[in-house]
């Protein structure tokens, strides 16, 4: 009797054991569903297979758990939190695009799940309509999305301090700005130059926003004695200085950024960087994209209601112009067309300083002489364009008077 009730209990251990694969799961727990965890499964625990793991996330409804016990599924959590915690490259709520859903329509969801798809078994239930993937189960190209991973985690992971990250020491950074100011900010007012310079004296200027700044003053010739970087004693060639912060600040930018207004700046800032042999579709890309997050907050729509500040007014005509030099020096197609907006620039030129405006006017015909090599669709000819010369310009903009570093 006790050799039997010996027997008995081992096979209950047996059945309790984790280690026997998904099949001995199925026997204690035959009702329960595995919800959708947003924490990442160590390769090494017997769980970490492609087929178990997205049979872990076969709905697009993550929420759904009718009939479950509640019980058994708070245990069953603890052991896989428990076992998952401590990696280091474990996945939180905040990072959503760290997993790719497939609908049932596309094929993968079908040949990756091990039983089958759960149309062809009958499975199927209200909003159950797909497999949500792990980050390492990317069979289009799994190192693209596993550095794609990565890079959307290296954010979170480092500390707040400015020694994190790629900066010169602060007496560049201060020499850098000045320049910045100098020499960039009269063609291109981007940037508030009293926030800025009130922020970098509180230490609290945006770090990626500081970085762009250092990247495009470094282009000055005179700021070769200041290519520093974190503290180091060796003096770097630009295009090296160049390569580093931008390296940084491509890796580190957020895709979708909460604060749009600096992200708009640094983007557009970003688009100035042009070096190797994809510098123009670089900058074209993200010049593109400081442009969709304006029209994305409307600063193309100067309304009665929301009269935008000096700053903001000078940052979108900065991109129009942008817009309209990159059409003509990239051979890309305008994208802020004037059609789309309320004011013309003709209306808003007389409010900026003369280096803008000269700088304004010369976008404005290079918008123009863009037309003539546009694809002509009925066969009709552009009239002729009459364009000034460039001492015209200057004269109708009263800029005499600017140093002639900028008027060159």
């Amino acid at each position: 009797m006790a050799e039997e009730m010996s027997k008995e209990a081992r096979r209950d251990e047996h059945k309790r054991c984790y280690h026997n694969g998904e099949a001995n799961m199925k026997e204690v727990l035959p009702d329960l569903r595995p919800i959708p965890t947003f924490i990442s499964t160590p390769s090494n625990t017997p769980w970490s297979s492609r087929g178990d793991s997205v049979t872990r996330g076969r709905s697009a409804s993550p929420a759904r758990g009718q009939g479950r016990d509640p019980t058994l599924q708070k245990s069953w959590d603890r052991e896989t939190v428990s076992s998952t915690i401590t990696q280091p490259s474990q996945t939180t709520e905040n990072e959503p695009d760290s997993r790719q859903f497939a609908c049932d329509s596309n094929p993968m969801a079908t040949f990756m799940g091990k039983d089958g798809s759960r149309l062809q078994n009958g499975q199927c239930q209200r909003g159950d309509v797909g497999a949500w993937l792990c980050p390492e189960e990317n069979y289009l190209d799994p190192w693209e999305s596993r550095s794609r991973l990565q890079s959307s985690r290296k954010p979170h992971s480092q500390p707040a301090d400015v020694n994190a990250y790629q900066l010169p020491p602060k007496k560049s950074q201060e020499v850098l700005i000045d320049v910045y100011f100098r020499r960039i900010h009269p063609l291109l007012p981007l940037l508030d130059e009293q926030t800025v310079r009130a922020n970098f004296q509180a230490q609290c200027l945006h770090i990626r926003l500081l970085q762009t700044i250092c990247l495009v003053a470094a282009k000055d010739k005179t700021m070769e004695p200041f290519l520093y970087l974190d503290q180091s004693s060796e003096l770097l060639q630009l295009e090296r200085f160049s390569s580093i912060l931008y390296t940084d600040i491509m890796q580190n930018i957020p895709r979708t950024p909460r604060k749009k207004i600096i992200y708009i700046q640094i983007l557009a800032l970003l688009s100035l960087q042009e070096w190797g042999p994809t510098g123009s579709e670089d900058r074209s890309l993200n010049l593109a994209q400081a442009i969709h997050h304006a029209h994305t907050i409307g600063l193309h729509l100067m309304r009665i209601d929301q009269q935008p500040t000096a700053s903001l007014k000078a940052l979108f005509w900065c991109l129009w112009s942008l817009d309209k030099w990159n059409a003509a020096m990239n051979g890309r197609p305008i994208m802020i067309h004037d059609r789309d907006m309320n004011q013309g620039v003709d209306g808003v030129i007389s409010s900026f300083p003369a280096s803008f405006r000269l700088w304004l006017l010369i976008a404005e015909k290079l918008g123009r002489v863009i037309l003539f090599y546009r694809p002509i669709v009925d066969g009709a000819d552009h009239e002729e364009l009459d364009l000034p010369s460039y001492e015209e310009l200057v004269e109708n903009c009263d800029a005499w008077d600017l140093p002639s570093d900028l008027l060159d």
